[in-house]
């Protein structure tokens, strides 16, 4: 059984990647679950041989700009609540692509009238 270093020691997902063959590296991962972020994890690289720790990597230790830069690919693709917020994203792009759809059709709308209008005047004088 491979015995992870102490930031492993939370429910999480563990991904390994086990590289190439000549490598003797392996690459482990874990982030929490139920954290909206994949990309906020703890990484490890281990020996592939010994299974020593050779690097570990810690979210908590990046700074708060290292961690807010990790998180903005969530956030742009709507994983903060799950389907939840995909939801909002959808209806909120929804109104914002009718926008311009409906602002041109009032335009038009208001320049027929002011047209329309001026004629209606001059038949009055």
């Amino acid at each position: 059984m491979v015995q992870f270093p102490t930031c492993f020691a939370y429910e999480g997902i563990t991904q390994i990647n086990f590289g190439s063959p000549e490598s003797p590296l392996v690459m482990a991962r874990k982030h929490k679950v139920g954290f909206f972020d994949l990309y906020a994890y703890d990484a490890a690289t281990l020996n592939k041989y010994t299974l020593e720790p050779v690097e570990v990597k810690r979210f908590d230790d990046l700074t708060t700009c290292a961690k807010i830069a990790n998180s903005i690919h969530a956030i742009h693709l709507g994983n903060i609540f799950g389907t939840f917020s995909k939801i909002i994203y959808f209806i909120t792009c929804l109104i914002a692509t009718g926008l311009p759809v409906t602002g041109t059709i009032i335009w038009i709308n208001k320049l027929r009238k002011r047209k329309s209008k001026a004629k209606f005047q001059d038949l009055i004088r």
